[in-house]
């Protein structure tokens, strides 16, 4: 109340002030503009204190209101990503279905769980394994081309060596030419041909698939493009560096050949 009486009093006080200097001074200078000016300042904190309480209230519920829309705005992102990533998803079942459907071999569908890109092995490990009649030497693809080879399994998972591990190791040709080799992986990532003699007809842009021959692998499945050729340090023979089809760094699905 006391604080009340006070504001009223100041005002007073300031209109007072200012009706006094209007009447004094008809002709205004600059050094009374600043009087003025400065005799208004208490007006505007008096008219502050009178601000109806309900505009104080709608301000504060529009910044809540704000905060909530802004919350909300960031649920939306989240499921529209989820969303996203769920048709992508779905559109690769549906192609590896299709796949497997319209292949002649006998597929069992695999999802990725794990993946170990080390220097020295590149492999990962699917959920399906001796349940699935999955077993060891088992050919394992995409519908983009070859993915690696089953070399451990379990009743449910299995660990499979990818194209471009050391230790994979496939009977090849070159699509165009016939010209035939060995492809196996590199320490760079990608896959190498070997064993090509210095006349073959092989190019950059050449596509090498499985040539069925001493292979576990059935002909003619796509394991990637060469991107470079080489002679080996002997100079006898040619090598092609061989980039995967695959993007084997971003599987989530596989398919298991378990009979052909």
């Amino acid at each position: 109340m006391e604080k009340k009486k006070k504001t009223i009093f100041l005002f007073f006080i300031s209109l007072l002030v200012v009706s006094l200097l209007i009447k004094s001074y008809p002709v205004v200078t600059f050094s009374k503009k600043i009087a003025l000016n400065l005799s208004r300042f208490p007006l505007k904190l008096v008219s502050l204190s009178f601000l109806p309480a309900e505009a104080l209230i709608k301000c504060n519920r529009s910044l809540s209101e704000v905060s909530i829309l802004k919350e909300e705005n960031q649920k939306l992102k989240v499921r529209l990503m989820q969303l996203e990533e769920a048709e992508s998803e779905n559109e690769r079942l549906k192609k590896s279905l299709s796949f497997k459907e319209e292949s002649k071999f006998s597929l069992v569908a695999a999802r990725v769980i794990s993946f170990d890109a080390s220097n020295l092995r590149r492999s990962l490990v699917v959920d399906k394994g001796k349940n699935q009649r999955i077993k060891i030497g088992n050919p394992v693809i995409s519908p983009e081309g070859i993915v690696g080879i089953v070399v451990e399994v379990g009743n449910s998972s299995s660990r499979i060596i990818l194209v471009n591990d050391l230790d994979f190791s496939m009977a090849a040709k070159v699509k165009r030419s016939n010209v035939t080799g060995v492809i196996s992986g590199s320490l760079e990532g990608m896959c190498k041909l070997k064993y090509l003699d210095l006349d073959d007809d092989i190019q950059v842009g050449d596509e090498v698939i499985s040539s069925g021959k001493n292979s576990r692998f059935p002909a003619g499945i796509t394991a990637g493009k060469v991107v470079e050729i080489s002679k080996e340090h002997s100079g006898l023979t040619l090598f092609a560096i061989v980039k995967p089809k695959v993007k084997l760094s971003s599987l989530e699905e596989v398919l298991v050949i378990v009979n052909y």
